[in-house]
Order: structure tokens, then sequence, then C-alpha cells
């Protein structure tokens, strides 16, 4: 009984401890592992791979108004929304093996200086989740996971740097991982986004052209919408009456597409899509 018990006590705690360091984040010890010219290595110096998963990393930015940016450059001083989204599909087993994921991101200059600041730390789609946090290692500011994610959504405020500064890339480093209570047959993936510099000294609103569509049923029930007359990819946001955005997605929209919306109060929303550069928003009442 004692040997059993001991041995129990053992596996429990090797599993605690995988668990908090993975929960510390990466530059707790681990160093810059976004794969930018700081690294210090790869997610794969502490993670051993190959694993089950095949993740993909995609990097999002809008801006203040929610609007996607689309022309990869920024406004020296303009405040942004970062968001990196890490996906991986189930693998078939009984049960099926499903992912769980860590990230690193941070901005760069040219002279691999800290580009801007991070704030709000958040995730999920609607960014009102916690599990992430703002690193500081080397005077360079890094977003990462603070506890593992079940969803792979990572955001963080960006305040763009001065005029002057030039060409910023962003680095973000996600880990897929298989939740096996050690660091072994879990899968990382590396990707860049680079912005430059705006060089338009207005500071006016741009007008985007209106984009014409119709959603129903409206009034929405059973969290189910579908969106007619947009084809092609877009971004759907919606936001409540205060302004604030709830649910947003990066998806393809064919005929008739469905919206398949989380679980919301009832009440007024709006929904704005941007495509093309063209912007539409709409009202939705949710019963």
């Amino acid at each position: 009984m004692k040997v059993k018990l001991l041995y129990s006590s053992a596996i429990l705690g090797f599993g605690l401890m995988a668990l908090a360091s993975f929960s510390g984040g990466a530059t707790s010890g681990a160093g810059d592992r976004t794969g930018s010219p700081l690294s210090s290595g790869t997610c794969e110096g502490c993670h051993s791979s190959p694993g089950s998963f095949s993740p993909n990393i995609v990097v999002g930015i809008t801006d203040a108004s929610n609007v996607p940016v689309t022309n990869n450059t920024y406004t020296p001083g303009a405040t942004y929304t970062i968001r990196m989204s890490v996906s991986a599909l189930p693998v078939a087993s009984i049960p099926p093996l499903v992912a769980q994921y860590g990230a690193q991101l941070t901005a760069l200059d040219g002279s691999n200086a800290m580009a801007g600041s991070f704030t709000n730390p958040s995730t999920g789609a609607t960014g009102a989740g916690f599990g992430s946090k703002i690193s500081i290692l080397n005077g360079v500011t890094y977003l990462e996971h603070s506890q593992r994610s079940t969803d792979g959504i990572f955001n963080v405020t960006w305040t763009a740097p001065a005029s002057g500064t030039g060409d910023v890339t962003i680095y973000a480093a996600g880990l897929a991982i298989n939740n096996n209570s050690s660091t072994s047959g879990d899968n990382y993936v590396n990707t860049t986004v680079t912005l430059s510099e705006s060089t338009s000294t207005s500071v006016e609103k741009v007008a985007h052209p209106v984009l014409d569509y119709s959603i129903y049923p409206n009034p929405v029930q059973d969290n189910r919408f579908f969106i007619d007359g947009i084809n092609g990819d877009a971004n759907i946001a919606i936001r409540d009456i205060t302004g604030r955005v709830v649910y947003q997605v990066n998806t393809n929209i064919q005929q008739a597409q469905a919206v398949d919306l989380p679980q919301l109060p009832k009440g007024v929303y709006t929904v704005s899509i941007f495509q093309d550069n063209k912007l539409g928003s709409q009202k939705m009442i949710l019963q």
C-alpha cells in the first residue's frame, strides 16, 4: 500500500510540475521563443516533438474602430488590437486527442528593440478571458500564456511606436500540447507579420464604402443567424450596446452563410462586416 501511494504521489507531482512549468510562460527561464533575432531557441527546447498535432497560427490586427488592418501599415502612436490564434485539429483516437495551447508574441523594430508597447492582455474571441500576461525580458515586452488555453486565442492592445521607427515585425510562436502531464509529444509553430510605417499625415478617420448585406431571422433565436448578399473572405464583429466587441471571426462567407454565436445575453447588438475595404453595420436583436 505504501509503495502504491508513493508511486501515485510521484506521478501527481510530476504532472503538477509540468503544468506549473507550462503556466509560467516562456520568459520564465526559457527566454524568447518567438523565432525573432532575440530568440534563444524554439518551443521545442522544452517541448519535445514531433507530436500528434499539426498546428496553425494566425496573427490578425485591428484598429481602434475594430476594422482589420489589411494594408500591413501602422500609424505612429495609434492603438491596435493584436489577436494571435493557434489551432490544431483533434487527432482521431478513442477518445479523440484534443490540443490545448500556449503562446508568445512580441513586436520589434529594425534594431531588434521593442516597438511600441503592450497593455491589456486577454484571451478568447470576446477578449474577456484570462490566462495570458505581459512579461518583460531584457527591455523587450512579450504577450504570453499564464495558463493553458482551450481555444488558442490570445489578445493584446498594442500602441504603435513613434514616428520615424520604420518597419515593425511581429514575431509569434504557438504551442499545441497533448495534455499528457509532461512536455513530450507537443508541437509548435511560428509566424511573422511585418508592418510598414504609414507616411500619411492625415489623422482623419478613413471613410469606407458601404457594404450591403442582409441578416435573418431578425430577431435572432437559438444564437444563430444567416448572412445573405456577400461572398468571400470577411471579418464579422458583433458589438453590444456599449460598443464592446463580444464576438469576432474571420471567415469565408458563402451564400446564406450561417453564423453561430456564443451564449450571449438577450438584447440589441450591432453586426459589422468588413470586406474588400467596405464596411457595413446592421442592428440585430437577440432573443
